[in-house]
């Protein structure tokens, strides 16, 4: 995802006192959750995105350090949010974060403490694991997330078949007679290929993969 300055940001940044807040957005099965390390609720708009209200974790949240890598590999980030609720506890409890997308944005405020302007995107990654500590004075949940980097690391299965090609793209036919080729007979190579041919699959999977 690409990340821009915006008028606002950089203006607050020339200035010798900067005033800002960072915003973290994750996508849960049960919902989104979205939060800021100041205090109270902000309504706030990411840029090219619609106004939400943000909830204010003031010091009870934290966020670890931002990490820009120069080779592709994957780095940790972990975000704590301390003194929760049960609503936040059963989120951690009942709901498995893995592969569900977070991002950070970053929010500048002018001399009213007043936001400036809209979000500006700061760091995208996967939620990976869940951590939950639990006190006589407050529940703290630890979410371990990584760069997008860790989705071209991984191993991604799948086969080629009509059936798959539907669930990804409904109404293509592009494998529809797929599981026919090995039947039919072919000019490869300028040689016929046929069911009797010893390396049928090999050549039939390699000219349907070129």
């Amino acid at each position: 995802m690409s990340r821009s300055v915006t008028g606002e940001l950089a203006a607050q940044l020339a200035t010798q006192s900067v005033k800002y807040a960072l915003f973290v957005e994750m996508f849960f099965d049960s919902g989104t959750l979205r939060v800021h390390n100041a205090v109270g609720t902000i309504n706030a708009t990411e840029s090219g995105g619609a106004a939400r209200d943000w909830f204010g974790a003031g010091d009870l949240g934290s966020i670890g350090t931002v990490q820009e890598e120069t080779e592709l590999k994957s780095s940790e980030l972990p975000l704590v949010l301390s003194g929760l609720d049960s609503t936040m506890t059963n989120i951690a409890l009942n709901e498995s974060p893995s592969g569900r997308v977070a991002q950070i944005f970053v929010g500048v405020f002018n001399e009213n403490d007043a936001l400036s302007g809209n979000l500006t995107f700061l760091w995208r990654g996967r939620m990976d694991r869940m951590e939950m500590a639990f006190g006589e004075e407050a529940n703290t949940v630890s979410v371990v997330c990584e760069n997008e980097a860790t989705t071209l690391l991984r191993t991604r299965m799948g086969y080629f078949t009509d059936a798959t090609q539907q669930q990804r793209f409904s109404g293509d036919r592009g494998f529809e007679y797929l599981p026919q080729l090995p039947f039919h007979t072919v000019q490869w190579a300028g040689k016929t290929v046929t069911a009797r041919t010893p390396f049928r699959t090999q050549a039939v999977i390699t000219w349907i993969l070129r």
